[in-house]
């Protein structure tokens, strides 16, 4: 004869009026024996808060914004199942207790894990770029990304090129200056474009900006984490979930750009945001619908399937659940090939 188990067993149903409590005797798999079984009504307060809390919920938002009452609820309901174990014990030891917890919300066609827009990373980068100022020097020849400079164990810088003639995006960059409140970073811009008229006109009205332009990709394998979802008053905005917040200016960064523009006979400029407003840029926003085990833990499978959904795969940078701290480019695309072999053919 296998081993046999006392177990507990507590079940709250939709109806929200009550615990039905249960002992078995069982070895867990062909032997049964019920012991006791005994209802037990909520009282009047918490009957009360769970039918109100149900006629307010619609939607998953509606968990979000009545957080605290749910949490509130929730310690209540829990408390309840403790009182219900302590009445309800036999004779005998009860070796396992199990309980469901109390069905507050439930919508089977909002399928979608709630870490849609969680584990959100930036790479921790930063992007100078640097302009040839005699126009001499074509820097777009060559691979569009050339070989990584290890500056430490935590960071890396590459080399960017873009062809003659995309230049276009210049007009979204300003001379790079550092510092972290935004009203002084405009004040030494005018004070920079004043000590340097010439410079800042050679630099935006060179004849072809892509050709005489270099940008510096800075990038950390520093773990941050963002989140990304709607607000209070039903906008997207993003917050800092773990870690530090990204910074717009590393010094590191600064020092190499400094270097760099020596020896090209350049100057720096960076996406206007950056000293305007002191938001960083990146050009490898990753993460918001991450790989894991289930819906607790991310958005997709590791076949890049979503989670309770049929033939609907994810496959981009979103997908990424770390910071490399260097360009992503080919770890995508080996996920990619890996969720495409996954697929037959027909």
């Amino acid at each position: 004869m296998s081993e046999q188990y006392t177990s507990l067993g507590l079940m709250s149903g939709t109806s929200g009026d009550g615990v039905d409590a249960s002992i078995i005797l069982s070895n867990g798999y062909s032997e049964y024996e019920p012991i006791k079984d005994k209802y037990y009504e909520y009282d009047s307060e918490i009957y009360q808060n769970i039918h109100s809390l149900k006629e307010k919920i619609h939607n998953s938002k509606d968990l979000k914004n009545l957080a605290k009452e749910l949490s509130d609820l929730e310690r209540k309901i829990t408390l309840f199942h403790a009182k219900v174990v302590k009445e309800i014990e036999s004779d005998k030891k009860i070796d396992i207790v199990g309980f469901h917890g109390q069905t507050i919300y439930h919508n089977s066609k909002e399928k979608i894990s709630n870490q849609l827009g969680e584990d959100i990373r930036t790479n921790n980068e930063s992007l100078i770029s640097v302009t040839n100022l005699d126009g001499k020097k074509n820097l777009s020849k060559g691979v569009a990304i050339g070989s990584i400079l290890h500056t430490d164990e935590d960071s890396h810088l590459e080399i960017c090129r873009y062809s003659s003639g995309s230049g276009f995006w210049k007009t979204t960059h300003l001379p790079y200056v550092s510092g972290k409140i935004p009203i002084l970073n405009i004040l030494k811009m005018f004070v920079s474009f004043f000590k340097r008229p010439i410079t800042f006109f050679k630099m935006y009205f060179v004849k072809d900006w892509a050709k005489s332009t270099a940008t510096l990709l800075f990038m950390q394998t520093l773990d941050s984490k963002l989140t990304f979802k709607k607000n209070k008053i039903g906008v997207f905005s993003s917050r800092v979930s773990e870690g530090k917040k990204p910074r717009t200016f590393i010094p590191r960064a600064e020092e190499l750009s400094k270097k760099y523009a020596k020896i090209i006979n350049g100057n720096a400029s960076v996406f206007a945001l950056e000293p305007l407003a002191g938001i960083p840029s990146t050009a490898h926003i990753l993460g918001g619908a991450v790989m894991g085990k289930n819906t607790n833990e991310g958005v997709i499978d590791k076949n890049n399937l979503v989670f309770g959904y049929k033939n609907l795969l994810i496959i981009d940078g979103s997908m990424i659940s770390a910071n490399p701290g260097v360009n992503p480019s080919l770890s995508i695309t080996a996920i990619a090939e890996n969720a495409m072999s996954k697929i037959k053919n027909k």
